[in-house]
């Protein structure tokens, strides 16, 4: 089997209205994570990583509980090696942050997700829909349609630094 390794952080948070900054202050963490998952994924691309797979996100968990986390799965022997690389890549983008180049391209894909669920919008599987209400309604968050998401978003990521970026992902991981 394989081993699994991963840093963690939790916290006990207030729960938080749903609103535009708590919107922007979770997309730049969502922004941030993208831009360290596009780097695991490229030096496991490359094959010069010891882990098989890795993943970094963060998210409120229960209305109680900030989480984040990055992990990686490897061949057992290599567990070790896989706990340091991460631990690595982590404090990398903690210390130094990100590049425009990086940044960019996250957008992008950001972006093409927006117009793409915009343009697919009228053929949405009614389950799905209604597992997204009930998501959102049990976590006391406002639903939207694609185009309304596109709306608020757009103008956000528009607005976005790369230092706003870094500073989310330094709080995410205080």
């Amino acid at each position: 089997g394989d081993a699994s390794t991963s840093i963690e952080v939790l916290e006990m948070v207030e729960p938080e209205p749903d609103s535009r900054a708590f919107k922007e202050q979770t997309l730049k963490k969502d922004i941030a994570n993208a831009i360290v998952q596009n780097r695991l994924n490229a030096m496991i691309q490359r094959g010069n990583a010891p882990f098989t797979n890795a993943s970094i996100g963060s998210r409120i968990y229960l209305n109680h509980f900030y989480y984040a986390e990055i992990s990686a799965g490897s061949s057992p022997e290599n567990w070790e090696k896989s706990l340091s690389v991460i631990e690595q890549e982590l404090r990398k983008a903690l210390e130094f942050g990100f590049t425009s180049y990086e940044f960019e391209r996250v957008k992008r894909d950001y972006l093409n997700k927006l117009e793409t669920a915009v343009q697919k919008a009228s053929t949405r599987d009614t389950r799905d829909l209604v597992r997204q209400l009930i998501r959102t309604i049990n976590n006391d968050r406002v639903f939207k349609s694609p185009q309304q998401l596109k709306d608020l978003y757009v103008p956000m990521l528009e607005n976005l630094t790369l230092d706003k970026i870094h500073e989310a992902f330094k709080e995410s991981w205080d």
